[in-house]
């Protein structure tokens, strides 16, 4: 359903229940290896991100980075996405199940 914003009507971004349910799976992932919610990396920020897919359908690599970038800010690692002025991405060629990435995430000199 539209909701209205400073009085304009906007669609409002919605995720399947699944999806939600995958999102805080990942957040409380990204919270468990960090030792618990990080403080938020407040200016530029720069990611690396190696991914080692499950089999050999995989997306492409521009869904994979905004998915990506989307479950960091709900982290907290960062407060918006549009931080991110730097990414390296890389695709191992060789699938491994279950799958995983490997996140390297840094601040940038402003």
């Amino acid at each position: 359903l539209p909701f209205t914003k400073n009085g304009r009507t906007m669609a409002r971004p919605v995720l399947s229940k699944r999806a939600r349910i995958k999102r805080d799976e990942l957040v409380a992932c990204i919270w468990k290896a960090l030792g618990g919610k990080p403080d938020a990396i407040l200016g530029p920020v720069a990611l690396q991100v190696m991914v080692y897919p499950r089999d050999k359908r995989t997306p492409d690599a521009d869904a994979y980075a905004k998915h990506l970038m989307d479950i960091l800010a709900k982290a907290g690692v960062y407060v918006n996405d549009k931080q991110v002025e730097r990414m390296t991405f890389e695709r191992h060629p060789v699938p491994e199940f279950p799958g995983r990435m490997v996140v390297e995430v840094w601040g940038l000199d402003p």
